[in-house]
């Protein structure tokens, strides 16, 4: 599929850049085009787009999936206003609070969010200045929302408290209260190239990342961090994560996706579409010992507290950065390369390494082993090893630190040869021992190896539920959309039936009330319909709807309708005849064309007037006429 053909096109006509979507996404918006333009191939539908802007339009308008609703998830909406409370009770009133919702559509999940502010204000009695912003690429969902206007179905959505309170009914439509729509600012925006709000305390991004492919997904978390004040509010849809983020945003509330900044970004931003360049600001308390991978870590300023050959390391003992002439300590073994400190260490200092760290970790003090033996090129010497947690902008390290140390002076005594063989005992229970336990930290790493083997996968394995959750969540939210416009479209059509009955009727009650007997005819001479009156004449029943007309017998002497119905099909001329029943009465039957709106012929009409008292009136005056004669 030419893709990135339609991608340029499309930027080149609206500056929108969909190359990051997800292309599940942007394929089925594709197929839906060109089915609506009866287009197979997709060569012919690139011709179209480089030919006609309003099918550019239209595309982009259906990439555009605009589905939403007020407070939608209530549940979610409770949470958060419990979340915003605590921030206004935390700000004070002297703060104004900001609120930015992207991809905010027609309005309604701004509006919501614009309602529960107020509610919280009332409610704990503070009345903070605050202001909703809310983008969207969709300039026309823009217009919408600027105006506050919504159907009466929200009804269904909006307790009647909030509907008497924040709405004011008119014409059959709910416009929010002017109080509350001067709150809000609606502009569009596209944040994949656009610089986001900044100092934003709630962020409502619902259902916008899951249009997005993974890359963008990384690139748009960042910049909403970056946009967030400190502890500010990330609220996401119930199908979206922030990933690999951790280390910038907490979890207040997992079922319904609420999170909290707690790691400032401090660069200016930088367009997406070019290299993101965000660094780290430190933070004015230390928070609690927690550790996370951070990119851009000063090592530096760490190793400057030890001031000693030294090795930062994190939590799982890889090595982050060396400090200081280490080999004497270090030795990193033969085949694949590991920057586990362990592994590096000298086979002597393995042991007391390991608890070390361990002890660090778990008691979060520092530990300090002390004459620690190693050999040199054979010459012996001692180390002391010190192991200390250190807190740094966010994130917790371990500096491991290598001091030598004097030996000790051995007393010279005489050596009894008891004490010789129990020495030797000793050393050899002792160098079992060794080889057990380094026996044992092999199974253990084994182990560990195995159990972060299987962690990768089942993360992995979580990330392909992720996005198999996203696609389905897509997929319903397109399917809510169609399912609106099916909704819309059946309304127009059960409206156009209702209309089609009641002309149907008019006609019925119309033909019926005025006793002309008529017959219709299709184009191929069978009976459509006919008027109780025509029972009169033609021996005709409801079940003859259908039948051609020759089937039909009359008490008409001496006519074929069926052969004057032909002739007017052949001939489209219209033919009127006075015909005598058996009984004696006197009817003018005429055939005519049966025209459509569209000045078609479609069959015959065929209408028998009783022009009995005509004949009467005829025959007195050739009577009267011939009384005179005489």
């Amino acid at each position: 599929m030419k893709r990135p053909l339609i991608f340029a096109i499309i930027r080149t006509r609206v500056r929108h850049d969909f190359s990051q979507y997800k292309l599940s996404i942007i394929n089925r918006r594709i197929e839906r085009r060109m089915s609506v333009n009866q287009i197979e191939k997709i060569d012919d539908y690139v011709r179209l787009l480089l030919s006609d802007a309003h099918e550019v339009d239209a595309l982009v308008k259906d990439f555009l999936i605009n589905v939403t609703s007020f407070f939608r998830d209530p549940e979610a909406f409770e949470s958060l206003k419990s979340k915003i409370k605590e921030m206004i009770q935390r700000k004070g009133e002297a703060a104004e609070l900001r609120v930015w919702v992207p991809a905010c559509s027609s309005g309604e999940e701004a509006y919501s969010l614009a309602i529960i502010i107020d509610e919280c204000r009332e409610e704990l009695g503070k009345y903070p200045d605050w202001h909703v912003f809310g983008t969207d690429l969709d300039k026309d969902a823009i217009v919408a929302a600027r105006s506050g206007e919504y159907q009466a179905n929200i009804q269904a959505d909006v307790s009647p408290e909030r509907l008497k309170k924040y709405f004011t009914l008119r014409d059959g439509r709910y416009q929010i209260i002017q109080q509350i729509r001067e709150k809000l600012v609606f502009a569009v925006q596209d944040i994949v190239i656009d610089p986001p709000f900044s100092k934003i305390d709630v962020i409502a991004a619902r259902n916008l990342l899951i249009y997005f492919d993974s890359d963008l997904q990384k690139k748009i978390i960042p910049m909403f961090n970056y946009a967030l004040n400190d502890r500010g509010l990330l609220f996401l849809g119930t199908a979206e994560t922030i990933g690999g983020f951790g280390d910038m945003l907490s979890v207040l509330d997992r079922k319904w996706k609420i999170y909290e900044s707690y790691k400032r970004m401090s660069s200016a931003f930088t367009p997406l579409n070019q290299k993101y360049g965000i660094s780290p600001k430190p933070t004015d308390s230390e928070p609690p010992l927690t550790f996370g991978k951070i990119t851009g870590f000063n090592y530096d300023r760490i190793v400057l507290k030890a001031m000693l050959p030294s090795v930062v390391v994190d939590r799982d003992f890889q090595i982050l950065y060396v400090h200081g002439k280490t080999g004497k300590y270090l030795q990193f073994p033969e085949g694949e390369l590991s920057v586990n400190l362990v592994k590096a260490a000298r086979e002597e200092l393995r042991l007391a390494l390991t608890t070390s760290l361990a002890q660090a970790v778990a008691q979060n003090r520092e530990v300090v082993k002390e004459g620690l033996p190693i050999k040199v090129n054979g010459d012996a010497s001692y180390v002391s090893l010190r192991v200390k947690p250190v807190q740094e902008e966010g994130a917790a390290r371990l500096v491991v630190s290598f001091e030598d140390v004097p030996a000790k002076k051995k007393r010279s005594r005489s050596v009894n040869p008891k004490e010789g063989a129990v020495n030797k005992d000793l050393e050899q229970d002792l160098q079992l021992t060794r080889e057990s336990l380094r026996s044992t930290i092999e199974e253990l790493e084994t182990a560990n190896e195995e159990l972060r083997s299987s962690n990768e996968e089942y993360q992995s394995t979580n990330e392909e539920l992720n996005s198999a959750n996203e696609e389905l969540e897509t997929s319903r939210e397109e399917l809510q959309s169609i399912n609106e416009e099916l909704t819309t479209v059946n309304t127009e059509y059960q409206k156009n039936m209702e209309e089609l009955s009641t002309v149907a009727d008019d006609m019925k009650n119309l033909l019926n009330n005025t006793g002309i007997a008529t017959l219709f005819i299709d184009r191929s001479a069978r009976i459509k319909r006919y008027t109780p009156a025509a029972s009169e004449i033609l021996n005709i029943i409801a079940t003859d709807i259908g039948r051609p007309i020759e089937h039909l017998t009359s008490i008409l002497t001496g006519y074929d309708i069926a052969a004057v119905v032909k002739k007017v099909l052949d001939t489209l001329i219209p033919v009127s005849q006075e015909v005598q029943t058996k009984d004696g009465r006197w009817y003018s039957v005429r055939v005519r064309p049966y025209s459509t709106a569209d000045n078609t012929i479609a069959g015959a009409v065929v209408s028998f007037l009783d022009i009995g008292q005509e004949k009467g009136l005829e025959k007195e005056l050739d009577a009267t006429l011939d009384t005179l004669r005489e």
